[in-house]
């Protein structure tokens, strides 16, 4: 992991609460945390923006980034944060991208064409042949194929005769520490470790032992969409949980294609 100070700033302003990604990509640059002095310099940041924290809860900000960086070393998670040159430019480019993100596995791929492919978690028999056969069209012409391995379409996506696809990411909604602790679902974390032992990637927004919820699910989406060139939409109720990918991908104009069986 490249740049550790800058990394445990980035990680200890995201974890006071009120501060989100947006904010953080309004006031972090290349030059921001290039110093040794990480509290100074977020002192002054939140005194810049007219926000108020006081120094105990900057310190044990500063304290937690460190363990989840340490954490992450043990657990064989890279982390990178979003003004590092091997952030992903598309994600960049979304209007609140995570500060940082957690990866584990072929970190090529973050460079890779990607297609995201997605819809409902009970597919009816013409949506599973949909999403085998577009997701091996896909993954046969080297794109990379997106989704949150949740079951449903984006499982039958990401395989083929039952074998993951080697060009798969996974965009997860808890800590990639998945097989210490129970930080997804159990079929989500099947997929994962699947994918990550057929040469995928796995990444995360969430830090190591954070457990997944409605809202990380929700903010997972934004990744999804972020990390794509396009999105395939198969089949889904108009409430469903991919109106929050497809809703992402409108604000980033790039082209959608919803499936008419």
């Amino acid at each position: 992991m490249k740049d550790i100070n800058k990394i445990i700033g980035i990680i200890a302003l995201s974890e006071l609460k009120g501060v989100g990604p947006a904010f953080i990509k309004k006031v972090v640059s290349k030059n921001t945390f290039e110093k040794n002095n990480t509290f100074h310099e977020i002192k002054q940041i939140i005194a810049d923006n007219k926000k108020q924290f006081d120094d105990d809860t900057i310190y044990e900000a500063i304290e937690n980034a460190k363990d989840i960086v340490l954490k992450c070393k043990e657990e064989g998670i890279t982390i990178i944060e979003f003004t590092s040159e091997d952030f992903p430019s598309l994600l960049k480019e979304i209007k609140d991208p995570p500060p940082v993100i957690y990866c584990k596995g072929n970190l090529d791929l973050l460079y890779n064409k990607t297609v995201c492919i997605i819809g409902t978690r009970e597919p009816n028999e013409n949506a599973v042949k949909i999403s085998e056969r577009i997701g091996l069209f896909y993954s046969n012409s080297n794109w990379a194929i997106c989704n949150g391995l949740a079951e449903g379409v984006d499982n039958y996506s990401i395989k083929s005769n039952n074998i993951i696809h080697n060009n798969v990411i996974g965009v997860l909604a808890g800590g990639l520490n998945y097989n210490t602790k129970k930080t997804i679902l159990k079929k989500t974390a099947e997929n994962a470790e699947k994918t990550f032992k057929s040469g995928g990637l796995l990444i995360s927004e969430m830090p190591p032992d954070k457990k997944e919820d409605t809202f990380t699910v929700v903010k997972s989406c934004r990744i999804q969409a972020g990390l794509s060139n396009g999105l395939i939409l198969i089949q889904s109720s108009l409430d469903g949980g991919s109106r929050f990918t497809t809703k992402s991908f409108c604000e980033t104009q790039r082209p959608i294609a919803v499936i008419n069986p």
